[in-house]
């Protein structure tokens, strides 16, 4: 089964019951993807050698915390119980 995300123009005035998000065997293929990742530069980094660096960040529903499958940001209590 090919994984895709949705077009604005596919779910756009639609309701929906339920969205099933499959991205737990495949996650880490999102990264530096631009079909997943809008990859923004940032300023040349000065404590870096004035390097370019990526910060990957989510297209898709939940965007970075979709992406990154909440490693890096703790969720609430309530959203794990």
């Amino acid at each position: 089964m090919a994984h895709k995300l949705s077009s604005l123009s596919q779910v756009a005035g639609k309701t929906f019951d339920f969205v099933i998000i499959v991205s737990v065997q495949g996650w880490q293929r999102q990264f530096m993807n631009p079909e997943y990742d809008w990859k923004f530069p940032t300023v040349p980094q000065q404590n870096a050698n004035g390097k370019t660096l990526i910060w990957s960040r989510g297209k898709g529903l939940g965007g970075s915390s979709a992406m990154n499958f909440l490693m890096w940001t703790r969720p609430q209590r309530e959203d794990i119980d």
